[in-house]
């Protein structure tokens, strides 16, 4: 059961989509947001990944003021929208590629959750996301992947943390500068 943690919608129910999605569990969802520590409405989240839009809905639910959910696969993007009915907020949800997402972003995000399939260009995907708008050098990026995935630093960015959690694994990076 996918459900709500903490906040303003504590406890509220969430479906998620049948495909082969894989939600972030209860555990790395609590790990997660206390590392970023305190939301408030002047704050966005971006989820590229978004499976069932369950990090950016806690988002709200915890007070930040604006989400970007994406997911490309179309029963993902319909659990997405009938999940996020059930939540007042500056929500946005599109059905694109991570790539096409990213080109109909025209301002940064705060915070840049990435949880794409475990098989993925890990790499490459970072280096898109920091040539996007969506990017800023206030921007953190928190990438969850397959538990032994190697994600190196690129140039502008640093891994500043890195944490286990069962079979996940949790990288959170910023700008050097």
């Amino acid at each position: 059961m996918l459900r709500i943690i903490s906040g303003r919608y504590k406890n509220r129910r969430l479906e998620a989509p049948k495909s082969d999605t894989r939600p972030t569990k209860d555990m790395v969802k609590e790990a997660l947001f206390s590392s970023i520590g305190f939301l408030n409405e002047e704050m966005s989240l971006l989820d590229l990944f978004a499976g069932s839009g369950a990090i950016a809905l806690e988002a709200i639910s915890r007070g930040i003021g604006r989400v970007l959910m994406n997911d490309r696969d179309k029963d993902a993007y319909l659990v997405i929208r009938k999940n996020a009915a059930q939540f007042e907020g500056d929500i946005e949800i599109k059905n694109l590629d991570y790539r096409a997402c990213l080109d109909t972003v025209e301002r940064p995000f705060d915070i840049i959750f990435l949880d794409p399939p475990y098989d993925f260009d890990h790499d490459g995907l970072i280096s898109d996301v920091l040539a996007s708008k969506a990017y800023s050098k206030r921007s953190i990026i928190i990438l969850e992947v397959k538990k032994g995935t190697i994600i190196k630093e690129q140039e502008t960015i640093e891994i500043y943390k890195k944490k286990d959690y069962g079979i996940s694994t949790l990288y959170y990076l910023r700008s050097k500068q």
